[in-house]
């Protein structure tokens, strides 16, 4: 797979699926799927789902199975979640998006990690050098809480 300079800024792969966070300054995130020939091929482009001015969707991308989880620290501390089959197949469709308030959203989605049902994201360090992480379950109804 060939990622232009600038692209990639987060990446991330699993099977025949990669992740790359979009080129610094373009918040978008590139879905690539290797072929039977072993190619990877772009199948999906995802655009922030409010774009605004400094918006970093692409700063963190954490990918497990057909999940998704996109950081975006310049929006307020928000993490987007997509399933590949949301909205149709192989759709990527935006299923919710997680959000903490208070002194904690400040860089918050700076970090991603999926690991089955539990989402995991964090913050950039602050002047002291704390960092909070917050957990996310996703429960029977495929609610994140």
């Amino acid at each position: 797979m060939y990622v232009k300079p600038g692209q990639g800024r987060s990446t991330n792969a699993e099977g025949r699926t990669a992740i790359a966070g979009g080129e610094i300054g373009a918040d978008r995130v590139s879905i690539f799927e290797s072929d039977q020939n072993g190619n990877w091929v772009r199948v999906k482009l995802l655009l922030p789902p409010d774009p605004s001015p400094s918006f970093n969707f692409l700063f963190s991308v954490a990918l497990e199975g057909d999940r998704l989880a996109v950081g975006a620290p310049d929006r307020a501390g928000s993490v987007y979640v997509f399933e590949r089959h949301h909205g149709g197949t192989n759709a990527w469709g935006l299923v919710q998006e997680l959000r903490v308030s208070g002194a904690a959203a400040d860089q918050w989605g700076v970090g991603t990690d999926l690991s089955g049902d539990t989402l995991t994201a964090w913050n950039a360090a602050n002047n002291e050098g704390a960092t909070s992480a917050y957990g996310f379950e996703r429960n029977a109804s495929g609610v994140w809480k």
